[in-house]
Order: C-alpha cells, then sequence, then structure tokens
C-alpha cells in the first residue's frame, strides 16, 4: 500500500520504505522520518509504534484560536521569525522543518510538539543537547515566550491569539 510523506508529499510505496529504529521509516526523497499513522504497518511492527502516551509520539493539533511562531534571538539570523503551521515541527541542521545554519546542531536536533494550547520541547537525543538557561533538557513544557537554546542559536517560541 502506498504511503504520502507528509513532508515533502512523495508517494513512496511501503516496501521502498527503509526501516529505522521504533518502526519508523525514512522518505527516501527527503528522508524526513514518517510517523507509524502516516502509513500502513504490518501487523508484527505494530509493538514498536508510538502510542499517544510516548514522548516520540506525533503532536496534537494547532488550535484554530492560535498563531504560533519561533523566532531566533541569537544565531546566525537574528529576528528571523518562523511561522509554525503544523503540530510537529522538527529543529536542526538539515531535512528539519526549521533548518539552522550552526555546526552545533545534530541533522534532527529538537522537536516542538503543540496540542491545542499546550506545546513541549524534547530534545531528540542531539549530541550537544537543548537547554533551558544552563539546564539540559529531555522534554519540558513551552509556554507563550518560552526561550532554549540548540546549538549556538537562542530561541523564542511565541503563541499568540489570531484576530
Amino acid at each position: 500500500m502506498p504511503a504520502r510523506c507528509p513532508h515533502c508529499a512523495s508517494v513512496v510505496e511501503e516496501k521502498d520504505l527503509p526501516r529505522m529504529e521504533g518502526a519508523q521509516v525514512l522518505c527516501p526523497q527527503c528522508h524526513q522520518p514518517m510517523q507509524m499513522s502516516e502509513m500502513t504497518v504490518p501487523f508484527a511492527d505494530l509493538r514498536m509504534a508510538p502510542t499517544a502516551l510516548s514522548s516520540k509520539a506525533s503532536g496534537g493539533r494547532l488550535s484554530e484560536n492560535k498563531r504560533y511562531t519561533l523566532v531566533v534571538i541569537n544565531g546566525n539570523e537574528p529576528g528571523k521569525s518562523v511561522p509554525i503551521e503544523k503540530a510537529r515541527v522538527t529543529i536542526g541542521r538539515s531535512g528539519c522543518d526549521v533548518c539552522l545554519d550552526d555546526t552545533e546542531l545534530s541533522r534532527q536536533h529538537a522537536v516542538i510538539v503543540i496540542d491545542g494550547t499546550n506545546a513541549r520541547l524534547e530534545d531528540l537525543g542531539s549530541t550537544n543537547g537543548t537547554f533551558i538557561g544552563e539546564e539540559r533538557i529531555e522534554q519540558v513544557p513551552l509556554d507563550d515566550r518560552s526561550e532554549f537554546r540548540v546549538g549556538t542559536h537562542q530561541l523564542l517560541f511565541v503563541m499568540t491569539d489570531r484576530e
């Protein structure tokens, strides 16, 4: 059964999708991870699928009443504003939703997962870590105006009401 990549919209036959840890697959076109919910999986592989309680599960949903933005405070592009338009946004050096030119970043460094008015930041096992202040984090809730650091970039998560 064919699967469609949510990142680049390529249609790929399931037999052509390479497997990776946790029963996820990488799109052969853009090399982004495809979540189990986005494709059909043989029953035997379901034991490895993320669940709603798993920290690595895909995001929830964006609120129709909110607007979400990432702002670069410090780094190569200070002042750059990146609108967030999906519930799960990856941050890293390449192949991510938000790509930053920073040799201190892993290719896929961190993820922001949004569910309505709740958001969380998760490190994706990066080499140099994700920080709130001076504290290295694995997973933390994000509020409006939360600041965090990945590599040499200080980022600000902004959640505002839609007009």
